[in-house]
């Protein structure tokens, strides 16, 4: 595609905490902001549609040291 790769795109970040380990499926997230973030940043690591992508913020110890406590995650919620 011919996106322009130094466009600002919005994610939503959402205003839950996300468990790191087995846990609900939440089908609606309550929005608390839109963070900016480079598109070409974004392709970097993603294929998915932007409008898919949410960030959540971890709250438990389970995955450290990989992940830790309060960690933004960035989720792309297409894929079930």
């Amino acid at each position: 595609p011919n996106e322009p790769r130094d466009e600002l795109i919005y994610i939503r970040q959402v205003d839950i905490s996300l468990g790191m380990g087995p846990g609900a499926v939440l089908e609606d997230y309550p929005a608390a902001e839109m963070i900016p973030f480079n598109l070409g940043f974004i392709r970097s690591i993603t294929r998915a549609p932007t409008d898919k992508l949410v960030i959540f913020t971890g709250q438990c110890e389970s995955m450290e040291p990989t992940l830790l406590r309060s960690d933004m995650l960035m989720i792309d919620t297409s894929v079930k």
